[in-house]
């Protein structure tokens, strides 16, 4: 009987703490993005947000089931607001995403810290006792020095690979990045560390090893080839890497016959022999660093859109290559406030995840010019599927995934869509005829699919991914 009295107290002790140290003393409501900002966003907007995420860290768990699928009302409400949605869209979209949650988890009895952190990492039943640890850290070393620690200067406990697994929903503290909301840095390093390592076989870790061995001021090995990022790509299009035969994109089934984790063990060699030829200079300079997120971006945008099928309602987007359209909008915040090396080893990373996951989706045929070519006629004279069109359908959209990857794209097109004919040219088929448009034309086929103007206060709409 003791023992249980003793239980109960150190339980009502820890969960005061989290109490404290996420709820009351960190940030919730959003500031202006660091990266994206649209007419729209006012002081009722932010509270509103701020109000609906410090209820869905309050209420529910990370994720809503034991197949570990992701929690999504911190990434819609923000990419929402960012947008220029109202108050009343904002709430209607945590009110219909809500019933659909796992309650929150009493925390394991067991306070984190910085000794014993990693002993439980994977773990989901510790999510509660990882968004106590992560908020005090948080809180003591401020938001952009937090991520900076973890998954930058350290492999211990593997923070990046966590970050970049789960098809890269823990990811999540980029938006706390992006909008100043500390508690959603915290939320996101929290996740991440109760995901498994799917990526080890990409070996992230040495990648942060070799960058903070350079800013130590060992001398970078000089690459003995220079082989250009498309050709690299092209590479991989043609070769049988992974043992893969090339299919349709397959939406969620891809994850039922093949996982990442096994494209990233068992054919890592093969998969890094090419994607190592991707290089950096020495001492790279922000220009080249800008240059070579317009190349990721080209790609992540082009395997997404161009892999468009024929198939049910009416086509199929490939519902994991969509995931790294609506992550890489996190790449800008991070990549301003990293050092050099850690700027290459996040691109590097990020590069090396999105090819796997194209492979573990069957290598998805690029139907570059069928699907990606410029439009003869003017798209902008109809006024129903121009660019406000598409922010005005994103900003009240129901399904969260459309609203994040337009949210992408909208930041796409306005940093590099006057990219002219010819810019993404190589030895990929049909490149040499695509411009900066691929952006828009990438926007209206995902509306296309999951339909405009569908006000999300009106309810939900069927899943309509694959």
């Amino acid at each position: 009987m003791v023992f249980v009295d003793n239980t109960s107290k150190s339980l009502d002790k820890l969960t005061a703490a989290l109490s404290e140290t996420n709820l009351a003393v960190l940030r919730f409501e959003p500031g202006i993005s660091s990266v994206l900002v649209h007419p729209g966003i006012t002081a009722a907007s932010a509270q509103a947000t701020g109000a609906a995420l410090a209820e869905n860290t309050k209420s529910f768990h990370c994720f809503f089931n034991d197949m570990h699928f992701h929690n999504h009302i911190a990434h819609h409400l923000l990419a929402l607001y960012s947008l220029g949605a109202s108050p009343s869209v904002i709430k209607a979209a945590f009110e219909n995403e809500a019933p659909d949650q796992r309650p929150t988890l009493k925390p394991v009895e067991e306070i984190l810290n910085e000794g014993n952190w990693t002993d439980h990492l994977g773990d989901d039943k510790y999510y509660p006792n990882y968004l106590s640890f992560f908020s005090s850290e948080v809180r003591r070393l401020g938001a952009f020095e937090a991520v900076k620690h973890y998954l930058f200067h350290q492999v211990k406990g593997d923070m990046l690979d966590r970050s970049l697994s789960g098809i890269y929903h823990p990811s999540l503290w980029g938006y706390g990045l992006e909008f100043g909301v500390d508690a959603i840095v915290a939320e996101g390093l929290a996740i991440a560390a109760v995901h498994n390592t799917q990526l080890v076989g990409l070996r992230l870790s040495e990648l942060i090893i070799t960058a903070n061995d350079d800013s130590k001021g060992s001398k970078p090995e000089t690459p003995k080839l220079d082989l250009s990022f498309q050709a690299t790509v092209q590479k991989l299009r043609e070769g049988e890497v992974a043992g893969q035969e090339r299919r349709p994109a397959a939406g969620l089934t891809a994850f039922e016959r093949v996982s990442l984790e096994e494209v990233c063990e068992k054919k890592s060699n093969e998969l890094l022999h090419w994607t190592d030829q991707w290089i950096f200079s020495s001492n790279s300079e922000w220009s080249e660093i800008v240059e070579k997120t317009e190349e990721l971006l080209w790609l992540v945008v082009a395997m997404y859109a161009s892999s468009y099928q024929p198939g049910p309602s009416p086509r199929t987007l490939d519902f994991g290559l969509m995931h790294c359209v609506t992550s890489f909008i996190f790449l800008p915040t991070i990549l301003r406030i990293l050092d050099k090396g850690s700027q290459k080893t996040i691109l590097i990373s990020f590069f090396r995840s999105v090819l796997a996951l194209w492979i573990a989706q069957g290598r998805p045929p690029l139907n570059l010019a069928k699907e990606l070519r410029p439009k003869e006629t003017d798209v902008e004279v109809d006024s129903k599927r121009n660019w406000q069109s598409i922010i005005t359908s994103a900003a009240m959209h129901p399904d969260e995934h459309t609203t994040k990857t337009i949210r992408t794209l909208v930041w796409a097109s306005q940093t590099f869509g006057r990219a002219p004919k010819g810019v993404y040219s190589s030895g990929l088929p049909g490149s040499d005829e695509l411009d900066g448009s691929i952006f828009y034309q990438t926007a209206v086929k995902t509306l296309d699919k999951h339909e405009w103007n569908h006000d999300l206060k009106h309810g939900r709409i069927p899943f309509k991914w694959y």
